[in-house]
């Protein structure tokens, strides 16, 4: 069986959440000035590999674990030994510490988001079969680090717009992270909030936290509305989810169309508007 790299190392979820760290860059570009391309290539480039890292190594375990049909058990079923997919889904980080080339403390988030994922995922841990943990640790990893990341490795400051953009997105995570367990109810064997709580208790659950987006957002921006404006675009996109999901039926098929949305974890439109209105109060 020949070696499939893009979908061994999961490219296509790794690809697509960097979309939020590309919005770090624009918010560094718009209140720090340009870091140049090749600086801003490189804090991607860690978070693409850590992802690498992190999802095939979730699907090594969930194979180990769960005997789950995925593209690990595939390699195994077709002569990979078990240690041969372990180190190749430890070599992004072996290739991650290569491109290090100044130590910087943003550098530990890295670790940080590392270790993290393995409490996640690990068999002797495996907090993913909690479903507050699997919320907390998805929306840290997923939302907090890779917004922060490539902030603090270009700035390397603390704003108020870092702290509710860094909350948005956080928020943001956790609320999808409870409509992942809504759309795989019954698929995956851990002990998920709406099957402890119904569909109901879990989808308010969520909401909650878009709701807490949204007053983080108006609260700095009221701090100083000229220097803030940006933040009036998360604010209006997660109150029009929030109107989306009025009247939405508990029906896990709903939350599977939602999960299932290519734009998922934040969408194009609003990375578009953020960088037009970045463009606009720039000229």
């Amino acid at each position: 069986m020949k070696f499939n790299p893009y979908k061994f190392y999961r490219l296509d979820f790794s690809i697509r959440n960097l979309g939020i760290s590309v919005l770090a860059i624009t918010a560094t570009v718009f209140y720090h000035g340009s870091p140049g391309i090749l600086e801003s290539i490189i804090p991607l480039m860690h978070l693409l590999l850590i992802q690498m890292n992190s999802f095939s190594m979730n699907d090594f375990y969930d194979f180990k674990v769960w005997d789950e049909e995925n593209y690990s058990k595939k390699l195994f079923e077709k002569g990979f030994g078990k240690k041969k997919i372990l180190f190749l889904t430890v070599l992004p980080l072996i290739i991650t510490a290569l491109t290090i080339t100044q130590l910087k403390p943003v550098l530990l988030l890295l670790p940080t988001y590392f270790l993290l994922f393995l409490l996640y995922q690990h068999p002797s841990t495996r907090l993913k079969n909690n479903c507050y943990w699997s919320i907390f640790l998805n929306s840290v990893c997923l939302g907090t680090i890779l917004f922060a990341y490539p902030y603090f490795y270009l700035t390397n400051t603390v704003t108020p717009v870092f702290i509710a953009l860094t909350a948005t997105f956080t928020l943001y995570l956790a609320f999808h992270e409870v409509v992942h367990q809504i759309a795989h109810m019954k698929k995956d064997r851990i002990n998920s909030l709406p099957e402890k709580k119904g569909i109901s208790y879990a989808s308010t659950f969520g909401k909650v936290f878009l709701l807490i987006s949204i007053i983080v957002n108006l609260i700095v921006f009221s701090l100083n509305p000229s220097q803030h404006a940006i933040l009036i675009i998360p604010a209006s996109f997660t109150v029009y989810r929030l109107l989306k999901l009025r009247g939405l039926q508990p029906k896990i098929t709903n939350y599977q169309k939602i999960r299932s949305r290519w734009d998922k974890f934040y969408s194009f439109q609003e990375a578009g508007a953020f960088i037009l209105f970045a463009l606009l109060l720039v000229i």
